[in-house]
């Protein structure tokens, strides 16, 4: 496996500028799907005058109410994501703006009726990692995620990974942050898609 050039990365390391994030949602497989309980927050978030210009690029018709448990297209989850990590995050390059936009999900998983029957039964950043492939075949079925313990901390790996690697990222460090630790991550990328995080864990220390 090749590691990414500045790995490992802090939560305050750049990612590598990959350019625009669209081409690389087109290369998403239609079957691909996410439950609306994460599309809603967005789309509302955006209002619907920036979620009609994205009418032309979506995959599915666009949705006045995205439903919880429904399933909707994970590509244009993706498009809705990086529009409004754009605004979120001017100035940014579009991967490490939805690095920082994906660190936001741990609090709308909490919100949710999965996410608090996970979360009552973990306690710590490495306990919660190793419920991501739980999480994932939960709600975002199409992308394999294997977990293990390490000494430092936790490994994760994703196959395929669709869209920029740099949103997983973003979520690991959310994820670890929740707990009180602090994260350093070391990304691979592998044939067919395959992306490796060996995260290391250190807890945060007051001041």
């Amino acid at each position: 496996m090749r590691r990414v050039p500045g790995s490992p990365f802090t939560p305050d390391d750049p990612v590598p500028d990959i350019g625009p994030i669209e081409p690389l949602i087109r290369e998403m497989p239609s079957s691909y799907t996410v439950k609306g309980m994460f599309v809603a927050p967005i789309a509302n978030r955006l209002g619907k005058n920036e979620v009609e210009r994205l009418r032309s690029t979506f995959d599915a018709p666009l949705r006045e109410r995205y439903l919880a448990f429904r399933d909707y297209p994970q590509a244009d989850h993706s498009r809705l994501m990086a529009r409004l990590a754009e605004l979120d995050y001017p100035g940014q390059p579009p991967a490490e703006a939805l690095r920082r936009f994906a660190r936001t999900d741990m609090a709308t998983f909490a919100g949710s009726t999965l996410g608090r029957v996970i979360m009552a039964v973990v306690g710590d950043a490495a306990s919660a990692l190793l419920k991501v492939p739980t999480v994932y075949e939960k709600v975002a079925p199409g992308t394999e995620v294997i977990a293990r313990r390490t000494a430092d901390g936790v490994t994760l790996e994703f196959q395929p990974v669709y869209g920029a690697w740099a949103y997983q990222l973003g979520q690991v460090e959310g994820i670890a942050g929740h707990y009180g630790a602090t994260s350093t991550v070391d990304v691979f990328e592998g044939t067919n898609r395959l992306v490796k995080f060996d995260v290391n864990l250190e807890p945060n220390t007051p001041v």
